[in-house]
């Protein structure tokens, strides 16, 4: 501490350099909502995963009667045909990985169009399965955390996050 600094009763900046008064010193903490976006990704990637583990075991139990007709009559039906339910895990395990980078780059202040791209996807795929009649509990829950985490991202605190983080 200088002579000067101990007489106006300032402490001394350890460690620091000096900084424009028209910028903000030091790195931009980020929000709790950002933060809650993020992990919304994440528990939404581990629901879709269940969700697909789910759907794959009840294409491969039907694969293993031989015919889907076989299957139906014992009692097993999906409400598709196997390769729409084919489709629809890969689109689900390809869903999973999206999630897990957007929120992975949410977090760290980019990868919002990534993130709103990965959570679109989710709601898609909700809708899908209420149209193809699965039980309307499963995808309604599974609608409210891609919702929850738009409005999340799309706050005004998250967007002055991502914008301090991308200039």
């Amino acid at each position: 501490m200088t002579e000067a600094d101990d007489r106006a009763g300032r402490e001394p900046d350890v460690g620091t350099m000096p900084t424009d008064p028209g910028e903000p010193a030091g790195p931009v903490a980020r929000p709790s909502v950002t933060t809650a976006a993020g992990v919304l990704a994440f528990a939404q990637a581990a629901a879709t995963a269940l969700a697909t583990a789910v759907v794959v075991t009840a294409l491969i139990t039907i694969a293993s009667f031989g015919s889907v007709e076989t299957a139906r009559q014992a009692g097993i039906y999906i409400g598709s045909t196997v390769a729409e339910g084919w489709v629809a895990a890969v689109v689900q395990l390809a869903g999973i990985v999206v999630l897990i980078v957007a929120g992975r780059r949410v977090l760290s202040g980019t990868g919002e169009r990534l993130y709103l791209t990965a959570m679109g996807l989710q709601v898609v795929l909700c809708v899908y399965w209420l149209i193809r009649g699965a039980f309307a509990l499963v995808p309604l829950v599974l609608l409210i955390m891609p919702l929850l985490g738009v409005v999340f991202l799309l706050g005004a605190a998250s967007q002055e996050y991502i914008r301090a983080r991308s200039s």
